[in-house]
């Protein structure tokens, strides 16, 4: 069995890596930051020098690293994947870039005989250690088909269209993420200032027709003042800059998108570091 490859080791990158090595797909990764592969080793998986050493061996590849600049650098930059030379890979981007961003560079792999789905991520940590994210995929339908049932290790797949259409959805699922993450911090804000309970009320909405995991989780951590980054607000912020351009270019008005951005960039400037779920502090 070919290796399944991984660039990228970050908190979700790692946490997929390592399920899917306990699953017995032998992982092959490459993480240009030394020091966080110890987990995965321990597994029995292996690290490679450079990308180009994945892209020899293995057929799949996972990209997760941050912007357009990092999905670029590991594909097209010295020693990234499209020098290995070899012709019919796939990579499956999931990171959150832009959408012009992916299928440029997607345009220039596929020169280069690499297929390229953008497949940026939606859930946690939780999710990837227990392969319930969401994979919102941008590409060929065919290419997809190939790597479906790797994939579905990884969480359950919705393809939206050709090469970008994933990234376009992950970042309107962010935007999301952010009016509900906000929302809920402006209530319990609220209410503490009533002198009313927070518990009480988190009861409440997980009863009723608002009811959302993620008010929940992050509703949960916030009372606890456990800011560790599952996602962080810098991400975040990141992410809603993108959304903007987007939507300038597509000539489409978010009033919304826009206040929320100014809300988490300000925010993210101060304690870009810690999760998204410390707006609601």
């Amino acid at each position: 069995m070919n290796p399944v490859g991984f660039i990228g080791l970050g908190r979700m990158g790692l946490a997929i890596a390592c399920r899917m090595q306990r699953l017995g797909f032998p992982v092959l990764a490459h993480n240009r930051t030394p020091g966080r592969s110890s987990q995965l080793e321990q597994l029995g998986g292996t690290i490679a020098n450079s990308p180009a050493a994945v892209a020899d061996r293995a057929g799949l590849i996972f990209t997760v690293v941050t912007g357009p600049q990092d999905v670029a650098h590991v594909l097209l930059g010295p020693a990234g994947v499209c020098t290995s030379g070899r012709a019919g890979l796939v990579v499956a981007d999931l990171s959150t870039i832009d959408p012009d961003s992916s299928r440029a560079i997607a345009e220039r792999v596929k020169r280069l005989g690499i297929e390229m789905l953008d497949a940026p991520m939606s859930g946690s940590i939780h999710d990837a250690e227990r392969g319930t994210l969401g994979l919102l995929v941008g590409g060929d339908a065919c290419v997809l088909e190939r790597f479906r049932a790797v994939l579905e290790n990884v969480g359950r797949i919705y393809h939206f269209g050709p090469n970008g259409s994933g990234c376009s959805a992950k970042l309107a699922l962010n935007l999301l993420l952010s009016a509900m993450t906000q929302s809920l911090a402006e209530s319990l804000h609220l209410l503490e200032k009533l002198g009313l309970s927070r518990e009480l009320f988190l009861s409440a909405v997980a009863t009723s027709g608002l009811a959302s995991p993620l008010f929940e989780r992050a509703g949960a951590r916030a009372l606890a003042e456990d800011f560790r980054p599952r996602f962080s607000l810098r991400d975040l912020g990141k992410d809603m800059t993108l959304l903007q351009g987007l939507s300038r270019k597509a000539g489409v008005d978010l009033p919304l998108a826009h206040l929320l951005t100014q809300i988490v960039t300000r925010r993210a400037d101060d304690i870009g570091d810690q999760d998204y779920s410390a707006l609601i502090a």
